[in-house]
């Protein structure tokens, strides 16, 4: 796990919305029992990016929002392509998760 501070915005070509997804869609899944039973509600944001042709989503749900969790492989945020996406996050998410062997593992920490 790293820990990151926020990042700064600039006068230059970073400008706050950098790294901004292609898309932010708001989906809510849940499951009734009998009768009428509330047996779950995820209630969430799907981000979704383009990155070197590839597709690249996260997702945050909303009885957490100081975390969010992105369906890449953990060595790839660290690389030039995705720190535009990085720092989005960053900006918006106290914990960057990954999914990875075992489930999610917390890989960026706001200090």
């Amino acid at each position: 796990m790293k820990t990151f501070s926020l990042p700064p915005v600039d006068d230059g070509a970073d400008n706050g919305d950098d790294g901004a997804p292609d898309r932010i869609e708001h989906g809510a899944d849940y499951m009734l029992s009998a009768p009428g039973k509330l047996e779950f509600y995820y209630n969430f944001l799907v981000y979704s990016w383009t990155i070197d042709g590839a597709a690249v989503t996260a997702r945050a749900y909303l009885d957490d929002i100081q975390e969010v969790s992105v369906f890449a492989a953990p060595g790839k945020l660290e690389t030039p392509a995705f720190a535009p996406l990085l720092r989005y996050l960053q900006r918006r998410y106290r914990v960057i998760k990954t999914f990875a062997d075992g489930g999610y593992q917390v890989r960026y920490k706001r200090s």
